[in-house]
């Protein structure tokens, strides 16, 4: 599942996503549309953790935007890792069977 209200990113001298809000239920598939700077590459490396959002919020698959611990959940979950260091090794995914308790804090399922 991902929910995202008034997701917004801004660089220098321009706003590439302004007040996002979407509500997508796991399994749907959600392919954005749009002409060359619409914000469809922020949006997607928002959601999956690659860069900061400038304001709003969103959960992704159980996990918080701005929650440290649930982005690091979420990028395994998702198989990415942002390029720090110089390191571009992939975190390889957990195996978790369910994206929706991806980040939740309960027993992990048999």
């Amino acid at each position: 599942m991902i929910e995202a209200e008034g997701l917004t990113k801004k660089f220098v001298g321009t706003t590439a996503v302004e007040s996002l809000t979407l509500h997508l239920e796991e399994g749907e598939i959600f392919g954005p549309l749009g002409p060359n700077g619409a914000g469809k590459t922020p949006t997607v490396r928002m959601l999956a953790t690659l860069i900061s959002r400038t304001s709003g919020s969103a959960v992704v698959a159980g996990c918080r935007l701005g929650n440290e611990a649930d982005e690091l959940r979420l990028r395994q979950r998702i198989g990415s890792s942002p390029r720090t260091s110089g390191s571009t090794k992939a975190t390889a995914p957990t195996g978790t069977s369910s994206t929706s308790d991806a980040c939740s804090a309960s027993t992990p399922k048999p």
